[in-house]
């Protein structure tokens, strides 16, 4: 089962990407205690705005791919949460934290307001995305956003993974991901086992834009089982970016506490 595992996620991406060549590692066990309060946002790479955006280097594969999403087994609780850690500080009573223009560095119109009620927590499609806490490769304990896709796949950004360089001594030494999770409070937790990312992006040298920044991950089972069944999972739909009236969901990549 192993060996297979891999083939299957290499074949989701090729699915997705085909043109692009793809790396993976076998992680690490997550270190005991992990210091969650102690975790800061993964590094974001960073472009130089003031030089030309170059072309997409990855040619078109071809058509469109639909993965349709699958809502969880049964409904979750509010007594199904488990509680980590209480934050020092509430990043969504601090309004100065969450201040931002009403358009990105591409003219692309978002808003900085709650779309999620706090009682959706538990409640599908948002249960299915989270937070992933994870040991990068420099030994250093970083927090990023994913999304399950599959029963036990979750896509997360490349940078998340991989630090862009260094071959395989660039990756992630352990990673573990916290489905619905909100200050501290989160709907499980699940090991990452296997992580894919492409070639293109691990000789980034961590520069974006890069299309192929982006990675999946396998996680094993915990005592609720697939973590897909347990959440749901979101679809998976590619070359249809939508530009305007959109609304996404991830976790804020505020640091919670500083050491």
């Amino acid at each position: 089962m192993k060996r297979i595992i891999p083939l299957l996620l290499a074949s989701l991406v090729a699915v997705v990407e085909p043109a692009v060549a793809q790396v993976g590692q076998v992680l690490n066990p997550m270190p005991r205690p992990f210091p969650y309060e102690l975790a800061e946002p993964a590094p974001m790479p960073r472009a130089d705005l003031r030089e030309p955006v170059a072309a997409p280097s990855i040619p078109d594969p071809g058509p469109s791919f639909d993965w349709p999403a699958q809502p969880p087994r049964r409904a979750l609780r509010a007594e199904d949460r488990i509680h980590l850690f209480t934050p020092s500080v509430n990043v969504f009573d601090a309004a100065s934290l969450i201040a931002a223009p009403n358009v990105g560095t591409a003219k692309g119109q978002f808003s900085s307001s709650r779309v999620i009620p706090l009682e959706a927590l538990n409640t599908y499609p948002w249960s299915a995305v989270g937070k992933v806490f994870f040991t990068a490769a420099d030994g250093k304990e970083y927090e990023c956003s994913a999304a399950v896709i599959a029963p036990r796949i979750i896509l997360t950004a490349g940078h998340c993974v991989h630090e862009g360089k260094n071959g395989a001594t660039g990756f992630v030494q352990s990673l573990e991901f916290h489905p619905g999770f909100h200050l501290g409070d989160t709907i499980g937790v699940w090991e990452a086992s296997f992580v894919i990312t492409s070639t293109e992006w691990t000789k980034s040298g961590g520069k974006v834009p890069n299309v192929a920044d982006y990675a999946v991950v396998e996680l094993v089972d915990n005592e609720l089982g697939r973590v897909g069944d347990v959440v749901g999972w979101l679809g998976v739909l590619t070359k249809k970016l939508r530009t305007r009236n959109e609304t996404t969901s991830s976790c804020p990549n505020f640091s919670i506490q500083r050491p």
